[in-house]
């Protein structure tokens, strides 16, 4: 008989737990990103589901895949809202929205389909760490991609003969902004 070791999500407050989550439905949930709403994002680093707990339920998604691609693996998650959070994966950017997923990859004018960070600048562009460089795509960009996923995405790539270092990280957190608005990799 194998033994299995339960999953679960713990909320602690004053060093005590308030919370106990069991996450049996997401396997491997190996990032978390909290909404704006008190929920929490969870990735899973072995298949392409996300899942999504607020108000003590547990919703567990699958991102969408194409045949062209292998399956997703989450490396990474921004939540925006409970409504909304972006996915660095293996197989470009996801964003899982309002209920529905979408996939920003290579045949839609990413460099590079593996993705390691994401964070947002005070303008609302996404930046992404990827193994080709630095990927930029404003605000704007984004929300016509959302809105007409077949639109090819206008954004702007640093590589290494601008300074950036691309490749994999295993440090964490990969990526971080200051009070200031300044973005650190």
């Amino acid at each position: 008989m194998a033994y299995t070791v339960p999953r679960r999500l713990y909320r602690i407050k004053d060093g005590k737990v308030q919370e106990e989550v069991s996450v049996k439905d997401i396997q491997y949930a190996s990032w978390l990103s909290s909404d704006n709403e008190g929920g929490i994002w969870l990735g899973s680093y072995t298949d392409n589901q996300l899942a999504h707990y607020r108000d003590g339920r547990l919703q567990v998604v699958s991102l969408p895949t194409r045949e062209s691609t292998p399956p997703p693996i989450v490396h990474y998650l921004l939540a925006e809202s409970a409504n909304s959070v972006w996915v660095a994966t293996n197989s470009g950017l996801f964003r899982w929205k309002d209920g529905q997923g979408k996939n920003l990859g290579i045949n839609d004018a990413l460099p590079c389909s593996l993705l390691f960070s994401l964070i947002k600048d005070d303008h609302g562009s996404l930046w992404m760490y990827t193994n080709c460089g630095l990927v930029s795509i404003s605000q704007s960009e984004l929300e016509k991609w959302w809105d007409h996923p077949d639109h090819r995405v206008v954004l702007t790539t640093f590589e290494a003969s601008e300074g950036v270092r691309p490749g994999s990280t295993a440090a964490q957190p990969r990526t971080s902004k200051t009070k200031d608005g300044r973005l650190w990799f």
